[in-house]
């Protein structure tokens, strides 16, 4: 299985920085179109907070499957591939800097402005993990009865590129979470 093969990173979410936008309509001739500016950079930590998760459990699950010729990044929960920008290792220490989307439509905007649309960068220790740890990492959030709350957090930082503290809040999909029971029940 793909699953037991590939390697995991937790990241800490204190060390995972995201960009995050605002929309705008915009009119020209004939036409009305949204368009996005960056607002602000956040830290992940931020999001976790605001869904009340421990600070034990704000971590990132980062799959790293390894093909012939290049490595492929992606978070755990969402499936959403980063897609690399730049990579720095020093000693143990990996720097990732990344555009995350799912949005085909983002991919123009990616080509034609390599800042804008869903960036994000942390710092992490090459302290790698096996599948069995990170169900165990995820059995623990659920016992704690945290679950839900790290599923949303991790759905705000990986799709809402204009998550806002207040208002325009995701939430987790019911599938989703479903899923993820089923995993860690095994």
């Amino acid at each position: 299985m793909k699953e037991e093969k590939a390697k995991y990173l937790l990241v800490p979410a204190d060390s995972v920085i995201q960009a995050l936008y605002v929309k705008e309509k915009e009119s020209g001739f004939n036409d009305n179109w949204v368009e996005a500016y960056w607002k602000e950079n956040i830290v992940s930590s931020e999001v976790f907070n605001r869904f009340n998760v421990p600070e034990e459990y704000q971590r990132i699950i980062i799959r790293i499957n390894n093909y012939l010729f290049n490595k492929k990044y992606n978070e755990f929960i969402t499936n959403i591939n980063f897609d690399i920008w730049r990579i720095y290792k020093e000693n143990n220490i990996k720097r990732i800097d990344a555009f995350i989307s799912k949005e085909d439509s983002d991919l123009h905007h990616m080509m034609s402005n390599s800042f804008i649309y869903n960036r994000v960068s942390f710092d992490t220790r090459l302290d790698y993990y096996s599948y069995s740890e990170v169900l165990d990492f995820l059995k623990r959030i659920d016992n704690d009865r945290y679950l839900k709350a790290y599923l949303d957090s991790i759905t705000n930082i990986m799709l809402n590129k204009y998550y806002d503290r207040d208002n325009n809040i995701f939430t987790t999909k019911e599938e989703t979470y479903e899923l993820v029971k089923r995993r860690i029940k095994k």
